[in-house]
C-alpha cells in the first residue's frame, strides 16, 4: 500500500537491526505505539533472558500517548550509570545518526542567564532609619537592583544538525561548505589541501566526499598503519564503521579523508562480508582512481605552493605506492618529485626531467645518497656533470626501493649511476667473431643490435670506429694502466672484484662501484640500520666491488709512471706512451724486468690502501675497522708534517733518514740541470716516492 502511494521504504530493516541491539544494555525494554487514527494503545514488553514476550493494551491514563512510538530501557546494573549520561547519548546519536534523514532529539540538561531584582542591602555605617506607622494612602518605596543569575533547566536538543554534503549537487556546494563540514566531521583546524565530490553510477552505485588533509600524521606509525579512522562508510546515511584494513583503500592512500554513501551495501554489514563482497572491490578501485585525479588536479593547479606542500607531508606515502601498488605505476610516476643536479633548489618532476633530456640520452640516471649534501659532492657525477648529463638525486631511505620497482618511465630505463655498466656475453662476441670469419658477420652484429635495444645497451661504447681519436686513446690508455690495475687488485686481494679504467671520473682518483646485481653502497647501509638484519644474507646480498681509477689524476699517473714505467726521462716516457698502442707487451716485459722490485714498495701498498680506504668513504661505503682508517691518516699527517712514515722511530733511523734525503736531494739538484720537469714530476722535500 505504501508502494503504491510512493512512501519511502528506506527505512525497512533499520528498526530491527537498532532494536535488537537495545538488550546488550537492558534488561528489559518496553514498546508502546499508538496510531493517530485510533484510541487504543498497545505495549510490547520483553525480558532479555526470557524467551517470551508479552503484548497488552495501555489502560493506564497517565500512559496514554497522543501519537508515535516510546521505547523504554531498563539498564542494567553495570551499564546505568554509563548509557544514562545524556552526553554518553548525545555521542553515540551523533556519530551513527548524524545523517539520517528524520530529526532526532536528545533530552539536555542547559544553562540560560536571567534577569532578577533584589533588595539593595543599606550600605556599611548608614544607620536604619526609624521606623514609622505610615498613614493611609501612603507608598512605602523599597531601593532593589536588577542583577543577573545562571539557572540550569531541562530541554530537547537535536543532535543530527549537520546535512549529509554528500547528497547535494557539487555545483551547488560553496568551498567553503566543503571546508566546514570537514572540519566538523574529521575534528581538524586546518583546511584540506583539495576535495572531490562525486556520484558513481552503474554496476555500483555510490556518493563520495573525499579531502587531502592540510598537515600530514604526526606518527611514523601512521604511514604503515592501514587500520586508520580516516574514511567513514554510510549505508543510507547510517553510519556503519571506519575501522578499515585496507579494504576501501590501500594502505598508502590511507591518509586521504572521506565519507563513502552506499545504498547496496546492507545495514548489518561485518568485516566478513566487507573482505569478501564484490561491491566493496569495485568502490575501492573507482575511490583510488578518484583520489589519483585529486592529487593530479592539485600538481596542475596554478598555485605551485599546493603541490610542494602536499609533497612534503604525503610524498613518502606515495613513494611506498611503487612499491606496493605496481598496478597503479602510470598514476603514481607523473606525481614523484625529486632533486636533481640541474635542480638543487626546487623539485623536478619525471616529465621535466625527460624534457630535458638530451637527444642521444636513452636512461634515466639517478644517485641515491643519505642526504643532499653527500649527492652534490660523490664522485659518481663528474663525468655526467661535464657532459651535461641530469642526475635524479635520491635522498631518502624509501627512494631507491621505489625507483627499482617502477623500472622505467615513458620508455626511458632508470640507471643507477653508482653500479658497473652492462656488458655483454663471451659468447655473443664469439658467433660475432665466427660469422666475421665467413664472411657474413652483418647477421649477429643485427642480433646484437635487436638485442642491446631490448636490455638498454649501448653497443657502441664496445665498437671501436677506425679514426676515431677518443677511442683510439682509450685503448692505449687501458693497455698503458692495465699493469697497474692488475697489481692494485693483487694487493687489495679480496676487497675488490676487480680494478678497471673509470669512465666517470675527471677531478677525483678513483671510486668504488658496486655490481651491477648487488646492492648499492646506500642500499648496503639501510640494511646494516635494520634493527633485525641477517648478517648471513647481507653477505650474500652485497655486491662485488670495482675499483676505478683515473688515468687523468696526478695520483694515478704518479703511481703508473714511477713504479710500472721505471725512472725514465719524461720525454721518453711521453714517446713510449705514444707508440704503446703497437709494441704494448714489449714494452711491460722491459718495464717489468727495468723495475722488478719497484712494486714491492712499501710506500706503494700503504698508498694503494689509503686510496681504497678514501675510495670506500667517498663512493658511501662504510669502512670495516674506523679506528684502522684513523690511524691510516694520522701517518699520513705525520709524514706530512715530520717527512716519514709513522711517529714511533728511533731516533737513530730519522738521523738515517735525513742523511740519505740530503744525498737525495744533492743528486736530484744535479740531475735536475739537465732535465725538463713536468707538473706531475713536481716533488716537495719530503716526497715518500723518493728512494
Amino acid at each position: 500500500e505504501n508502494k503504491d502511494l510512493g512512501a519511502d521504504n528506506g527505512l525497512i530493516g533499520q528498526f530491527g537491526v537498532g532494536f535488537y541491539s537495545a538488550f546488550l544494555v537492558a534488561e528489559k525494554v518496553v514498546v508502546s505505539t499508538k496510531s493517530p487514527k485510533s484510541d487504543k494503545q498497545y505495549v510490547w514488553e520483553a525480558v532479555a533472558d526470557s524467551s517470551s514476550y508479552v503484548i497488552r493494551e495501555e489502560t493506564d491514563p497517565e500512559n496514554i500517548l497522543v501519537r508515535g512510538t516510546q521505547i523504554t530501557l531498563y539498564l542494567r546494573s553495570d551499564d546505568k550509570y554509563e548509557f544514562s549520561d545524556p552526553t554518553r547519548i548525545q555521542n553515540l546519536v551523533k556519530n551513527y545518526s548524524q545523517f539520517v534523514s528524520f530529526p532526532i532529539y536528545t533530552w539536555q540538561e542547559k544553562s540560560r542567564t536571567v534577569e532578577v531584582e533584589e533588595e539593595e542591602p543599606p550600605k556599611e555605617g548608614e544607620e536604619n532609619p526609624e521606623v514609622t506607622v505610615p498613614l493611609l494612602f501612603d507608598i512605602i518605596e523599597v531601593k532593589k537592583k536588577k542583577t543577573t543569575k545562571t539557572e540550569k533547566y531541562w530541554d530537547w536538543e537535536l543532535a543530527n544538525e549537520t546535512k549529509p554534503i554528500w547528497m547535494r549537487n557539487p555545483k551547488e556546494v560553496e568551498k567553503d561548505e566543503y571546508n566546514e563540514f570537514y572540519k566538523k566531521t574529521f575534528n581538524e583546524f586546518l583546511d584540506p589541501l583539495g576535495y572531490t565530490h562525486f556520484t558513481t553510477e552503474g554496476e555500483v552505485e555510490f556518493r563520495s566526499v573525499l579531502y587531502i588533509p592540510g598537515m600530514g600524521p604526526l606518527n611514523n606509525e601512521d604511514v604503515v598503519n592501514p587500520k586508520t579512522k580516516n574514511i567513514r562508510l554510510y549505508v543510507k546515511r547510517v553510519f556503519i564503521s571506519d575501522d578499515f584494513d585496507g579494504e576501501l583503500f590501500p594502505r598508502y592512500l590511507s591518509f586521504v579523508k572521506g565519507v563513502v554513501d552506499s545504498d547496496d551495501l546492507p545495514l548489518n554489514v561485518s568485516r566478513e562480508i566487507l573482505q569478501e563482497s564484490r561491491i566493496v572491490r569495485i568502490m575501492r578501485k573507482r575511490l583510488v582512481r578518484k583520489t589519483f585525479d585529486m592529487i593530479q588536479e592539485i600538481s596542475e593547479s596554478e598555485n605551485k605552493e599546493d603541490y610542494k606542500k602536499f609533497w612534503e607531508n604525503f610524498g613518502r606515502f606515495l613513494k611506498l605506492g611503487c612499491i606496493e601498488d605496481s598496478g597503479n605505476h602510470k598514476r603514481i610516476t607523473p606525481l614523484l618529485r625529486f632533486y636533481t643536479s640541474k635542480s638543487e633548489e626546487e623539485l623536478t618532476s619525471l616529465d621535466e626531467y625527460v624534457e630535458n633530456m638530451g637527444e642521444n640520452q636513452k636512461a634515466i640516471y639517478y644517485l641515491a645518497t643519505d642526504s643532499l649534501k653527500s649527492a652534490k659532492t660523490a664522485p659518481f657525477l663528474e663525468k655526467l656533470v661535464q657532459k651535461d648529463i641530469e642526475v635524479l638525486y635520491l635522498v631518502e631511505p624509501i627512494d631507491e626501493v621505489a625507483i627499482q620497482n617502477l623500472q622505467t618511465y615513458k620508455e626511458k630505463k632508470f640507471v643507477d649511476i653508482s653500479k658497473e655498466d652492462l656488458e655483454l656475453g663471451w659468447c655473443l662476441w664469439f658467433l660475432l667473431f665466427i660469422y666475421w670469419l665467413k664472411g657474413e658477420w652483418y647477421l649477429p652484429l643485427a642480433a646484437l643490435l635487436f638485442i642491446s635495444d631490448g636490455f638498454g645497451v649501448n653497443l657502441m661504447e664496445f665498437v671501436v670506429i677506425p679514426g676515431d681519436e677518443d677511442e683510439v686513446k682509450e685503448r692505449e690508455t687501458k693497455q698503458e694502466f692495465n699493469l697497474l690495475c692488475d697489481w692494485i687488485k693483487q694487493q687489495l686481494g679480496d676487497k675488490v672484484a676487480k680494478v678497471q679504467i673509470s669512465k666517470r671520473l675527471s677531478s677525483s682518483p678513483c671510486v668504488l662501484v658496486s655490481g651491477k646485481f648487488g646492492w648499492s653502497a646506500n642500499m648496503e647501509r639501510l640494511m646494516k640500520a635494520q634493527a633485525l638484519g641477517d648478517t648471513a644474507s647481507l653477505e650474500f646480498m652485497r655486491g662485488r666491488r670495482i675499483l676505478e681509477i683515473n688515468p687523468d689524476h696526478p695520483i694515478i699517473k704518479d703511481l703508473n709512471l714511477k713504479h710500472f714505467l721505471g725512472p725514465q726521462e719524461p720525454k721518453k716516457a711521453q714517446s713510449r706512451m705514444a707508440a704503446l698502442h703497437l709494441t704494448l707487451l714489449v714494452q711491460i716485459t722491459a718495464d717489468c724486468a727495468a723495475c722488478k722490485n719497484a712494486p714491492e714498495s712499501s710506500e706503494a701498498k700503504r698508498a694503494v690502501d689509503l686510496l681504497y680506504d678514501t675510495a670506500l668513504i667517498s663512493s658511501g661505503f662504510s669502512p670495516d675497522s674506523p679506528a684502522e682508517l684513523g690511524n691510516k691518516i694520522y701517518e699520513m699527517m705525520a709524514m706530512a708534517l715530520g717527512g716519514r712514515w709513522g711517529r714511533y722511530e728511533d731516533d737513530d733511523e730519522v738521523e738515517a733518514s735525513e742523511v740519505s734525503a740530503a744525498e737525495t736531494d744533492t743528486s736530484a739538484s744535479e740531475a735536475s740541470e739537465n732535465q725538463v720537469i713536468e707538473p706531475s714530476e713536481v716533488r716537495t722535500e719530503s716526497d715518500p716516492w723518493q728512494d
